[in-house]
Formats: structure tokens, sequence, C-alpha cells
């Protein structure tokens, strides 16, 4: 089992919905370990299993919850 963290730029975070949009969007797939939103920064931390997702699998996953990853 590998565990990696990756810190995600997303700039369309602005508030508290963003934040829970995306911790409960992220949280419960498969692989993900942790999810921590820093909405002043806006940015997402992300460890996880790369046995059963990978960083492009969550960028996806953050598009699909309707926050674009930049970088």
């Amino acid at each position: 089992m590998a565990t990696t963290t990756v810190k995600l730029f997303a700039p369309e975070i602005s508030c508290d919905h963003c934040v829970g949009a995306i911790e409960g969007g992220l949280r419960g797939q498969a692989g993900i370990e942790s999810v921590q939103v820093d909405r002043d920064n806006k940015m997402v931390t992300v460890t996880y299993n790369t046995d059963f997702t990978s960083e492009i699998e969550i960028k996806h996953k953050m598009r699909d919850i309707g926050y674009e990853v930049v970088g």
C-alpha cells in the first residue's frame, strides 16, 4: 500500500459551501484517506492510496464536483 499526498489549487473556492462540497465529494471515494480544504489559500490537500486512485482521478472528481484544478 502506497500513500501519497497532493496539494491542488482550486481558484473557485470562496466559501464554506465550497469547502463542504469538496470535502463531501472526495471523502468516501476509493483510496481517499483524508481531505483538507484551505478556503483562504484555495488549496485542497488530499492524502490517498495510490493502489486505488491517482492524482488525475482526483482532479477529474474535483471537476465533476464543480471545481477546476489549476496546475
